[in-house]
């Protein structure tokens, strides 16, 4: 037989099938590779907007907090009540309220009575993982919100909601807290604020969490703080591995009583 008609030999054909068993697991392992770093970046990506927008819209509607009319005569506030502060419970989930005058809660639902504004109410908490948010609106103008059955979900996957309130005192050991400049010299929680307190800033925490799990880190979920809530990796809401993102925004108010600052 001609020596340019001979196939591949044995061990030759072993070597092709060899290599080219190596090439195809390469290949492979770099489409995994890129394939779980997508993954990641898109976890991160949605991570990142869902915070940043909902930090946004509680910094920008909590600046509407105590706006009263436009002739000064009327005001509302934050309401700082013991029932808004959700526990120590790892679960617990704290709640935020406050009034001002205007036209539109946070639902989007607009006033529909006589003049130019009303009494408005939004409550912010966290239901079943959603952070939702409810209007409550004086229609009739009689200085009561009305009651309101509904809400909207802001964003969802969130693991935990804190609030602290910023409480003025004065600058200097020893004057008198009323002394025209406002400074949260100590941060309570709703239980802790008393009524004759000036409120004059709010700092919310807010951790959320992708949709998707994740097994990319092996062992225990990492734990995190939560302004006052210390959350264990390993427990519930921390009970399983996924992306996630701690923000934290302090408020400073607008509409403050001067008489009391």
């Amino acid at each position: 037989m001609n020596i340019k008609q001979r196939g591949f030999s044995l061990v030759e054909l072993m070597v092709a099938l060899l290599l080219g068993t190596i090439i195809i697991g390469a290949a492979t392992q770099l489409f995994l590779t890129n394939q779980r770093s997508f993954q990641l970046q898109q976890n991160m990506s949605e991570v990142q907007e869902t915070g940043r927008f909902a930090v946004e819209i509680l910094s920008r509607e909590l600046r509407m907090a105590g706006l009263t009319r436009p002739d000064g005569t009327e005001s509302g506030g934050l309401i700082a009540a013991a029932a808004f502060e959700g526990g120590a419970g790892a679960m617990a989930n704290d709640q935020l309220r406050f009034r001002f005058f205007g036209t539109t809660d946070c639902q989007g639902d607009t006033y529909t009575g006589a003049g130019d504004d009303t009494l408005i109410e939004n409550r912010y908490s966290v239901v079943n993982g959603n952070l939702i948010c409810t209007g409550l609106i004086d229609q009739d103008s009689n200085g009561a919100v009305d009651a309101d059955a509904t809400s909207v979900t802001l964003v969802s996957n969130v693991s935990s909601f804190q609030v602290l309130y910023g409480v003025d005192r004065e600058m200097v050991a020893g004057a008198g807290a009323e002394d025209g400049i406002p400074f949260a010299g100590r941060y309570l929680r709703a239980n802790q604020v008393a009524v004759t307190d000036q409120v004059v800033s709010v700092r919310i925490g807010l951790l959320v969490r992708a949709a998707q799990d994740s097994n990319e880190q092996a062992g225990t979920p990492r734990g995190f703080t939560v302004l006052d809530k210390v959350l264990a990796g390993g427990a519930a809401p921390l009970d399983t591995q996924a992306v996630r993102r701690l923000f934290v925004r302090t408020i400073k108010l607008r509409n403050y009583r001067w008489d009391s600052v």
